[in-house]
């Protein structure tokens, strides 16, 4: 697994050009693994589950998923697609799966091979191992990477309640390589078995072997990227030439609660988003919930359709699953595929491991001591706000990049957010030819500013803010005006290219409060304003 230190694969990138250091993502990072610095988000990839959260939240495309290419496949003798069940769920129109299947025959493969096919093997197994008790319950899907990482990383003491057994599209991987070699010949090392991945967290679990499967998948593809691909074609074009062989069991664990009603147990629980899986976990963690025999976890809204690398929304992907499963699969068996094999071909070798990432200080204890004691004074020194103006996610998180001795506690609110370097004053007019500002509202070019705060909560700047400041926020409700008035402020400025409505225009003009715009975000415009102030 990628513990500590291993960070030799990021399934996530981030493209600094459109990165605008908004901090959204910073917010919703569930192992708190992203920092905004020097105006860029930064990803810790020690930390990093590759939930792809942050890909889903980015309203700049600057979180991008990494894959492979599909000219990967050139590379075999014989090219063999494994695609994930969402994938059919891609094509809102299509009704034939055999030939939304058959399709990507067109696009450069010589086999298909449903990972569905996977989970219609694994399902039984799982359903069979709950019915002779010999598990711990409640029994943690290990369908999920992002889910297994969170798990190793945050929630140890659970890491024994994952299931045991290689996950369903690495058997299908496995049975996808017998079958090509026993169909052509081949050597195993002459076929590419490639995994069509709705997100990015199955790429760095197959990247990084996260599962100890023993099983070589040669590359990860994007569900986006080829569903692409196969729309420039015509479905009633494509010649059938293979059945799709999975059965209703498999591809309805595209979606929330598929593996829950495979296992067929009444004390079942299907979860998914990452919120509500850390809030569940944290439960069980504390021993909470015993009557539950399964629980199923997705980080992804509505399963796997809700992954990061889909092109098609999750709700309407969810809807033609649900469509393909009642109407053409409907309640279909895979008598292909049975769980034939020895039993260690279903197990995992080793047992699971954590990674100490997310509470680690130090890997000397010592040094981890010194500074957990740093941390913890530091801590008590900050407002509480959880703002991120800082660059971290939250006050505790920015006094464990203080106490590593990352950042400065400067960079706080607090303490003016930054080293100061300009020491003077200007008038508001000074500031806008300087910084480039937006003017929606004059009342003053000649107030002085000595001084500035950069929050979004009404009462911490009512609290601190005193007169002949600059109020710098994100928030553009007339209730500014109220605030600003209240504080003698010289000027307020909507950062990160926020715009003032009419109401709140006019409320400025009759409050006479100087409103201006900034392109750049708050602490962008923080660091530019410490030079001149």
């Amino acid at each position: 697994m990628k513990e500590a230190g291993n960070n030799s694969y990021q399934s996530i990138l981030v493209d600094k050009e459109a990165c605008i250091g908004c901090i959204n993502c910073i917010k919703r990072c569930p192992t708190k693994a992203i920092r905004v610095m020097d105006g860029k988000a930064q990803i810790d990839s020690s930390k990093c589950i590759n939930c792809g959260d942050c890909v889903l939240v980015c309203q700049k495309r600057a979180m991008h998923p990494n894959f492979d290419g599909i000219d990967i496949i050139n590379n075999f003798k014989y090219k063999v697609a494994l695609p994930a069940s969402s994938f059919f769920g891609q094509f809102r129109n299509a009704d034939d799966v055999d030939k939304i299947l058959n399709s990507l025959l067109y696009i450069g493969f010589d086999d298909v091979f449903e990972a569905a096919r996977g989970d219609d093997v694994l399902s039984g197994i799982v359903k069979k191992a709950l019915a002779e008790g010999k598990l711990a319950k409640p029994l943690i899907s290990a369908a999920c990477p992002a889910c297994v990482e969170l798990i190793l990383m945050c929630f140890h003491n659970l890491k024994n309640n994952l299931v045991p057994f290689v996950p369903a599209s690495h058997i299908a991987a496995k049975l996808a390589r017998e079958e090509a070699v026993r169909k052509t010949g081949l050597a195993p090392e002459d076929i590419g078995v490639f995994f069509i991945s709705p997100c990015p967290a199955h790429a760095s679990a197959i990247k990084t072997d996260l599962y100890k499967s023993g099983c070589k998948i040669d590359g990860v593809l994007s569900v986006r990227e080829v569903s692409l691909k196969v729309m420039n074609l015509k479905f009633d074009g494509v010649e059938v030439k293979t059945r799709f062989k999975a059965g209703t069991t498999g591809i309805r664990c595209a979606v929330t609660g598929g593996e829950v009603k495979n296992v067929g147990s009444s004390r079942a629980l299907a979860v998914d988003g990452m919120e509500n899986v850390i809030s569940v976990l944290k439960e069980l963690e504390d021993g909470k919930h015993p009557e539950l025999e399964y629980v199923e976890l997705n980080a992804c809204p509505s399963g796997c359709v809700g992954g990061a690398m889909n092109l098609e929304n999750a709700f309407f992907a969810k809807s033609t699953i649900m469509k393909l499963r009642r109407e053409v699969v409907k309640e279909r068996e895979n008598t292909t595929d049975k769980a034939d094999k020895p039993l260690d071909f279903y197990i995992r070798p080793e047992p699971w491991q954590v990674n100490n990432a997310y509470y680690q200080l130090d890997e000397d204890f010592t040094q981890a001591f010194i500074k957990m004691r740093k941390l913890e004074e530091v801590r008590q020194q900050l407002p509480g706000l959880d703002c991120g103006i800082c660059g971290a996610p939250s006050c505790k998180a920015f006094a464990e990049d203080v106490a590593k001795g990352r950042v400065s506690i400067t960079r706080c609110i607090k303490f003016g957010n930054i080293d100061k370097k300009g020491g003077g004053a200007m008038t508001v007019s000074e500031m806008i030819e300087k910084l480039g500002l937006e003017v929606f509202n004059l009342s003053d070019g000649g107030a002085v500013i000595e001084d500035y705060c950069a929050s979004d909560l009404f009462s911490y700047v009512i609290s601190k803010v005193k007169e002949k400041c600059c109020w710098l926020t994100i928030m553009s409700n007339v209730n500014i005006t109220a605030v600003a008035k209240l504080s003698e402020m010289s000027a307020v400025v909507l950062c990160d290219g926020v715009r003032p409505d009419e109401n709140l225009i006019n409320k400025a003009r009759q409050q006479e409060i100087t409103i201006l715009g900034s392109k750049l975000p708050i602490f962008e415009t923080c660091v530019a304003l410490s030079k001149i102030i």
